[in-house]
């Protein structure tokens, strides 16, 4: 799940169609397979996304509200899965 956090947050803005499909087949698979519960995969990403955004300095203005959106659409992508 680290791996994929990771790959979703550098890969959204790239490639978002590769992203959904991996959450797509991802977050149910965890869901039913190994009970993951899909608020706690989406709690992974979004924590390692604050992580990350903690080391932008907050002068870059326009790189924050970048990453705050990046967060959100992957939030929503994954509640979104959890519909599979």
């Amino acid at each position: 799940m680290v791996e994929n956090a990771l790959y979703c947050l550098m890969t959204w803005l790239e490639d978002p169609q590769d992203v959904a499909c991996l959450l797509t087949d991802s977050v149910p698979h965890h869901k039913l397979t190994l009970h993951v519960d899909p608020a706690w995969y989406g709690g992974l990403i979004d924590a390692t996304a604050e992580v990350i955004a903690e080391t932008i300095p907050e002068e870059f203005v326009d790189e924050i509200v970048v990453w705050q959106g990046l967060r959100a659409d992957l939030r929503n992508l994954v509640c979104n899965c959890d519909q599979y």
